[in-house]
C-alpha cells in the first residue's frame, strides 16, 4: 500500500511539472485593436492568452504605447496630416514578440506620402521591449555582416537591391554604429530610423532611403551567421 501511494505521488508531482513548463512556454495570441482620429488611422496588436494578466497588461501598454508614438511621431495628431497603418507579426514565439508597422504618412506642405517601417519587439521573459544594443554587439565585424547581408524587397514592384547597398555604402563603419546603437527608438535621436525585427531564422534591419528607392530597404541576416555577436546565451527568438 504504502509502495502504490507513493508512485501515486511520483506521478502527481510529474505531471505537475509538467503543466507548468507548458503554461511558461504558452505562444501568444494577438488581437488587432483599431486606432483612429481624423488624420490617422492605425492598428496594432493586444495580445490575450498569456496566463498571468499583470504580464499581459504590461506588454499590452508597451504595444499600444508604440503605436501612440507612431501617430504623434508622424504628425497624426496634427490637422492637414495623415497617416494610415498597420501591422504584420514577424514572430510570435513563446519568448519573443516581434511586430512590424507599414503604412503612409503624408505632412502637410509635403511633396508627396512617406512610406513607413516601424517595428516593435518584446521580450516576454523580461516583460519588456528590447532594441538591436540588448542582442547584438554592434561593432565593425556586425557592420560587415550587414553589408553583406540578404536584401528583403518589401514590395515586390520596387527591387532596389544595388541602389540600396550604394546607400549603406555611402556611410561609414563609424557611422553606422552610431546609427545602430540609436536604433529601435521612434525619436529624432534614430537619426537613420533603423527598426530591427526577428523572423525564426534570422534578424532583420531597416533604415531609411531616398523616397525614389521606397522611403527604407530591409536586409536580414541569419542567427548562424550572428552566433559570436550575440550578448546573451537566451535565444529569445528559438522555441522552449
Amino acid at each position: 500500500m504504502k509502495v502504490t501511494l507513493a508512485f501515486l505521488m511520483i506521478v502527481l508531482l510529474c505531471a505537475c511539472g509538467s503543466n507548468t513548463q507548458d503554461l511558461s512556454s504558452v505562444v501568444p495570441m494577438i488581437n488587432k485593436v483599431s486606432f483612429s482620429n481624423q488624420q490617422a488611422a492605425i492598428h496594432y496588436p493586444e495580445i490575450t492568452n498569456l496566463d498571468r494578466p499583470e504580464q499581459t497588461e504590461k506588454l499590452n501598454e508597451v504595444l499600444k504605447s508604440d503605436a501612440m508614438q507612431i501617430v504623434d511621431y508622424f504628425g497624426g495628431n496634427e490637422q492637414s496630416n495623415e497617416l494610415d497603418a498597420d501591422y504584420f507579426s514577424k514572430l510570435l514565439g513563446d519568448k519573443l514578440i516581434s511586430v512590424a508597422y507599414t503604412g503612409s504618412s503624408y505632412v502637410k506642405g509635403g511633396a508627396y506620402p512617406r512610406s513607413i517601417f516601424v517595428t516593435t519587439n518584446l521580450d516576454l521573459t523580461k516583460e519588456k521591449k528590447i532594441v538591436l544594443k540588448d542582442i547584438v554587439r554592434i561593432d565593425d565585424e556586425f557592420i560587415a555582416l550587414l553589408r553583406g547581408a540578404k536584401y528583403v524587397p518589401y514590395d515586390s514592384e520596387l527591387v532596389v537591391e544595388e541602389e540600396a547597398r550604394e546607400e549603406l555604402s555611402s556611410y561609414s563603419n563609424e557611422q553606422l554604429i552610431a546609427f545602430f546603437n540609436q536604433s529601435d527608438v521612434i525619436s529624432d535621436t534614430n537619426e537613420l530610423s533603423v527598426f530591427t525585427y526577428f523572423t525564426k531564422d534570422s534578424l532583420g534591419i531597416s533604415f531609411n532611403v531616398p523616397h525614389a528607392l521606397g522611403d527604407h530597404a530591409e536586409f536580414e541576416i541569419t542567427y548562424s551567421e550572428l552566433n559570436d555577436h550575440f550578448l546573451t546565451e537566451n535565444k529569445l527568438w528559438s522555441k522552449g
